[in-house]
């Protein structure tokens, strides 16, 4: 699988949903970006829906939930799906799902809102980890550093580091099953920003997240770029 998102199309209408409770930026960013992973790394990916949606340029949905009714909802969804996984980072919480057609996203789901999902940041750089419990992955913790000179939503951002992630844990599934499966057992990460040339752009050492340009952002900008082992 390649390091940077595929440029082609997306597989037709699928699209993976993710609804959020905000917290702070970055605990929403890493709620959410972990949920998303969970949700991946406990299916098998060489079955559909995963398979297509793998196939070619990865989209992600990231909904808000901001009223108490529908966090019950969204809540009780997942807890009835076995594909959904969920994840809590301080105050917020995030709730994956399996990919599926727009068309088939329960109602609630597809109503929660899109656009505005933006939290203020606390001050340039700061970040925030999601720290593994004990006999966690001795891979060491997932870095994400996420380029300061990009412009993103809350919700842009988050989508972006959950693909550099799913890159991560793909790399990971095929060359260190153990390890994976640790990560799996003890979900972690971090994630801060910075200048993406802090780190270096070889493709042997670092992964890098160029967007495919669908929303917010130029085409083939890169968005995150984080270490390829830890």
């Amino acid at each position: 699988m390649p390091d940077t998102q595929p440029a082609e199309a997306p597989a037709p209408n699928l699209v993976q949903p993710i609804a959020v409770v905000p917290g702070s930026h970055f605990e929403t960013v890493a709620a959410v970006a972990i949920a998303s992973n969970l949700a991946a790394a406990h299916a098998d990916l060489d079955t559909e829906p995963w398979k297509a949606w793998l196939s070619r340029a990865f989209t992600k949905t990231v909904r808000r939930i901001s009223k108490t009714a529908d966090a019950r909802f969204i809540a009780e969804l997942s807890a009835a799906d076995p594909a959904s996984h969920s994840f809590a980072v301080g105050g917020a919480v995030a709730y994956a799902f399996a990919p599926m057609a727009y068309e088939d996203f329960p109602k609630r789901l597809r109503n929660l809102q899109v656009s505005g999902l933006d939290v203020e940041r606390a001050r340039a750089g700061f970040g925030v980890a999601a720290p593994a419990a004990s006999g966690a992955a001795q891979t060491g913790q997932p870095q994400m550093l996420v380029s300061r000179d990009v412009a993103m939503t809350t919700g842009k951002t988050a989508a972006q580091v959950a693909h550099a992630l799913m890159v991560w844990l793909i790399q990971l599934r095929a060359n260190d099953r153990d390890a994976f499966l640790a990560w799996r057992e003890h979900p972690h990460l971090a994630v801060c920003m910075g200048d993406l040339d802090e780190l270096s752009a070889d493709p042997a050492h670092t992964i890098t997240i160029v967007d495919s340009g669908l929303t917010e952002i130029a085409p083939k900008t890169a968005t995150v770029r984080m270490n390829r082992w830890q």
